[in-house]
């Protein structure tokens, strides 16, 4: 059982309340969260987020401060295990994380992403016909294609039983990673039951009927001259599902979102596609899909003169660092001209997510398919709804296709 991280300080007033301050984000009922971290970066950039049972963390709020701490992994460490097993190597320090995120790079690359494009922008075509039925609306398609790239990742035989499980998984998600008391640590490796039954079974059919897919050439890899072993890939398959799924069904409705707010913007790709890759990395910007994830001190620190003792949670919190006006002119509007790109809403450093070319590839399929099929979206007038901080993805798309 992990060391529950406390702040040691007798008293401390709470810098950072999600519950409060997020509370109109996840109702729809306020849109600018750039105000809110505004708000918060001028009263506390590095605050304290207390629970009632003494359990709590730093969240970091300037761009500058996340910066650094996802440059330095020596002293705010990544390798403490939140769903009962550590996933690789999202949790896992140098010098082992290298050999991992080497395997996983060479096994997510552009011949297998060329070889599924063509796959996910028939699927994409096909979910669009049946949104324009009536049959499957925003919020289906959105979520359908992370799980059917997946599943073509996998090979999976049975796509239909690895989206009821999917959806199953969703609505029993619990944000809280903070919370490391028994009863918080058993409700998320409970949820995660499913997801590690069902890597339990494609490593156990892949190694009887090896193919041509991701789960195979995991089982083939090498790490330190040996054969991986099944603990290590079982990790690093659930791991490419969680990373995987939700964030990018969140980037995907979040494109939606932005396409809403800057109605001239669906016009304007559909002129000039070449600027989708750009769009592409102001969504992501605006639209963060996970605003923060815990890192742990090593030893005592100090961020923008607070002080953090060894073995307390920071969170960088890169939603907040994403609309730092100190580093983007404008930080709430899309600008498909900015440069240099310096958002971190794919992560930075060694933990920089390890999908973001299928994400970009995801991204940039459905952007090129509703460019060229769309003529207009069109808000419905209901509030556009939110996942519980830390997460941002919408859960409401009150819109229609304009065809």
């Amino acid at each position: 059982m992990p060391e529950i991280p406390r702040n040691p300080n007798s008293i401390h007033p709470v810098g950072w309340s999600p519950e409060t301050q997020w509370a109109g984000i996840e109702a729809g009922e306020k849109l600018d969260f750039v105000a809110i971290y505004q708000e918060q970066r001028e009263r506390a950039p590095v605050a304290w987020r207390s629970f009632e049972d003494g359990q709590g963390f730093w969240c970091v709020f300037n761009h500058a401060d996340v910066v650094r701490v996802l440059d330095d992994p020596a002293t705010f460490s990544s390798a403490k295990p939140k769903y009962g097993l550590t996933l690789i190597p999202i949790e896992v320090d140098p010098p082992d994380h290298r050999k991992y995120r080497q395997l996983l790079s060479q096994l997510i690359n552009t011949v297998r992403l060329k070889r599924l494009e063509d796959d996910i922008r028939s699927f994409v075509r096909a979910e669009l016909r049946q949104l324009k039925d009536g049959q499957i609306d925003l919020l289906t398609l959105t979520a359908a294609i992370p799980v059917h790239s997946f599943c073509q990742m996998v090979s999976d035989p049975n796509p239909e039983g690895f989206r009821t499980l999917h959806f199953a998984r969703e609505a029993t998600n619990d944000p809280r990673l903070a919370r490391f008391d028994e009863a918080s640590v058993a409700k998320r490796v409970a949820a995660n039951q499913p997801l590690a039954d069902y890597c339990t079974r494609m490593i156990a059919e892949h190694r009887a009927a090896p193919r041509d897919d991701i789960v195979s050439d995991i089982l083939a890899g090498v790490v330190d001259g040996r054969p991986i072993s099944g603990q290590e890939a079982h990790s690093m398959l659930s791991l490419l599902y969680i990373a995987g799924s939700r964030t990018t069904t969140a980037a995907l409705r979040g494109a939606v979102v932005q396409l809403l707010r800057a109605p001239h913007l669906l016009g304007r790709l559909r002129a000039e596609p070449s600027l989708i890759p750009a769009a592409i990395e102001e969504i992501v910007r605006l639209e963060s899909p996970v605003h923060a994830l815990p890192r742990y001190a090593t030893t005592d620190v100090e961020i923008a003169g607070q002080k953090i003792a060894k073995g307390e949670q920071v969170f960088p919190n890169y939603g907040a660092a994403n609309v730092d006006p100190a580093v983007f002119q404008n930080p709430g509007e899309i600008d498909l001209e900015r440069k240099p790109v310096r958002h971190v809403g794919f992560g930075r450093g060694i933990h920089m997510c390890a999908g973001v070319p299928l994400a970009r590839l995801q991204m940039r399929v459905f952007l090129e398919e509703l460019t060229t099929n769309v003529s207009s979206i069109v808000r419905t007038g209901e509030p556009i709804t939110r996942m519980t901080w830390p997460h941002y993805g919408a859960t409401a798309l009150p819109a229609r296709l304009e065809w």
